[in-house]
């Protein structure tokens, strides 16, 4: 697949990649909304490899419009809505997808107003995101994201407050075998009662550079990127 990416906007990262491998495990058929796209990658990946309806919703018009072209070049059908995700008003989605914006308010800031959208958490707090995501989902439907590994308390705290939503996935992603998890994968099913499961964690890295997981991935992806 080939994704056009701007030199000075946002650029997808290993994180989307480790989320669409994670999102194939659910992710048969169905309506899927991906939630601040970007380039697009995580939604148009998906749509490559399952019966999907996409939408994806980016509140940058300059980010929304790289979605189109990059949906349009790779013939992948796709709605694209230019607004905020919190005044999204559709519904009746079968999952919500998103690499959203988590790192802390308190860190030193980009001065990209991109990047600065795509990154932060003030920009899209986890609850809002989660209850909103919430609203547009059916009885069973499913929100998949990734998130700061260290923040687990709080996402699973958000989680408890969504009434008849349980948390039944949760993988998380080291850089090495040694290092501490910065990033996890989640999966929020709606009208469940199913148990917590903590899949093997996924590691990043080995002595001899990308492990044997990691580079199936990337390989499966298979993501051409081209700067404009």
């Amino acid at each position: 697949m080939r994704i056009s990416q701007y030199r000075d906007g946002f650029r997808y990262t290993s994180d989307t990649m480790f989320l669409w491998d994670f999102a194939l495990r659910f992710v048969k058929s169905g309506r899927v909304l991906e939630v601040g796209g970007g380039s697009g990658v995580l939604g148009l990946l998906l749509a490559r490899e399952r019966n999907i309806e996409l939408t994806i919703v980016e509140k940058q018009e300059r980010m929304a419009n790289l979605c189109r072209q990059n949906a349009e070049s790779n013939n992948i059908a796709a709605t694209v809505e230019h607004i905020d995700f919190l005044e999204y008003a559709g519904v009746g989605f079968d999952f919500v997808v998103s690499n959203p914006p988590f790192y802390p308010s308190r860190v030193q800031k980009s001065e990209n107003d991109s990047l600065l959208a795509s990154r932060y958490a003030d920009e899209l707090p986890l609850d809002a995101f989660l209850q909103k995501s919430k609203k547009l989902l059916k009885p069973n439907g499913e929100i998949i994201f990734c998130y700061d590994a260290r923040e687990l308390q709080a996402v699973i705290g958000e989680v408890a407050k969504l009434k008849g939503a349980a948390l039944t996935h949760i993988r998380f992603v080291h850089a090495k075998a040694d290092k501490v998890s910065k990033l996890a994968l989640f999966r929020i099913k709606n009208s469940s009662r199913a148990h917590l499961e903590i899949l093997p964690p996924l590691v990043v890295m080995d002595l001899h550079g990308y492990t044997d997981e990691s580079k199936r991935v990337f390989a499966a992806a298979a993501c051409d990127s081209v700067d404009i």
